[in-house]
């Protein structure tokens, strides 16, 4: 999964299987919330969802609380179609359009 973090990069977070119920019902679509007692790991591999070289990993002490802020306007970075025809959009990061 990609978060947006409160600088407004996209960061990568992953969880054990066993932990998504808890995490559907924690972070739902469209609200914001604070996450607190994560894991942070390198990122490996060539495809990568953010160009960041680490990821936030989910763990049964993670918590999950509502947050005040709820400005989504610095947080959406589109690649433009230009970049994408014309090659210099980074293809090893996912792009969202």
């Amino acid at each position: 999964m990609v978060l947006a973090d409160q600088t407004g990069a996209k960061d990568q977070c992953s969880c054990k299987r066993t932990l998504i119920k808890r995490v559907q019902r924690n972070l739902p679509l469209g609200k914001w919330r604070v996450i607190q007692n994560t894991k942070i790991s390198g990122t490996s591999g060539k495809y990568k969802p953010t160009k960041l070289g680490y990821k936030m990993n989910i763990t049964n002490d993670t918590v999950f609380t509502d947050s005040d802020l709820t400005d989504d306007s610095s947080f959406l970075s589109l690649a433009s179609y230009e970049e994408i025809l014309n090659g210099s959009a980074d293809t090893k990061c996912l792009i969202g359009i």
